[in-house]
């Protein structure tokens, strides 16, 4: 997942730091093999629509390193992945518009 991060942010110019919580705990393998094209999915997202600019986090006030965090944790029989980034978010209004416009 380090090497997706590292290669989508190097495709797109960001300066990104991702962080895992948690992972020391086992998982079954399976389980594991099954979710990592969607966290792919999701951390390219991230990278790509979550994160903004070197030049807009700056503007904000924000580092210009970009943060991905993904804490694993058990809950139960249940394995929770909780990703976050601290980007801008998501632009309400354009997705407004786009659902509007469909």
């Amino acid at each position: 997942l380090k090497r997706i991060v590292r290669q989508v942010a190097g495709e797109l110019g960001k300066d990104v730091e991702f962080v895992v919580g948690n992972a020391e705990g086992e998982m079954d393998r399976n389980v594991l093999e099954r979710m990592v094209a969607p966290l792919e999915h999701m951390l390219r997202n991230a990278v790509d629509h979550g994160l903004e600019s070197r030049d807009a986090r700056l503007l904000a006030g924000k580092p210009e390193k970009g943060r991905i965090t993904l804490d694993l944790t058990h809950e139960g029989g249940d394995i929770v992945f909780d990703m976050r980034d601290d980007g801008a978010g998501v632009p309400l209004e354009a997705v407004r518009r786009k659902a509007i416009k469909r």
